[in-house]
């Protein structure tokens, strides 16, 4: 699965990293530098939107912050920096079909899908 977002890291136009991007760099970090359990609650919390600080850090990363922090962590999934399935994981055959189903969309959709599926991870600050 994480050959989905690896790819998208490689094909991003780089752009001047503002200081909410540069967050998360800082909070993947934070997230890098904990025991694998600590790694994976971190990832669980974010995705449940829990009340945490990460989780709060998370949400208030920009968009491009927040993509930018689930690119790392696939990165760092590939190099055993992150926590990663184990290695006689296998997904279950929908999930299989799914990921085969976003590979086959363009660069842009896939981006764009991406973007849609992490953005409302977090807690994000009530205006």
């Amino acid at each position: 699965m994480d050959g989905v977002y690896l790819d998208l890291k490689e094909n991003l136009d780089p752009a001047p990293a503002s200081d909410v991007d540069t967050l998360g760099h800082t909070l993947f970090d934070k997230v890098k530098a904990m025991s694998s359990e600590e790694q994976l609650q971190v990832q669980r919390d974010i995705v449940e939107s829990k009340d945490t600080p990460i989780s709060h850090e998370y949400g208030a990363l920009s968009s491009s912050g927040e993509l930018e922090f689930w690119l790392l962590l696939a990165q760092g999934m590939e190099k055993n920096t992150i926590i990663n399935l184990p290695d006689d994981y296998v997904l279950p055959e929908k999930t299989n079909n799914f990921v085969e189903m976003i590979k086959e969309l363009d660069f842009e959709e896939r981006v764009n899908f991406t973007r849609n599926a992490i953005e409302p991870m977090g807690l994000k600050r009530s205006v």
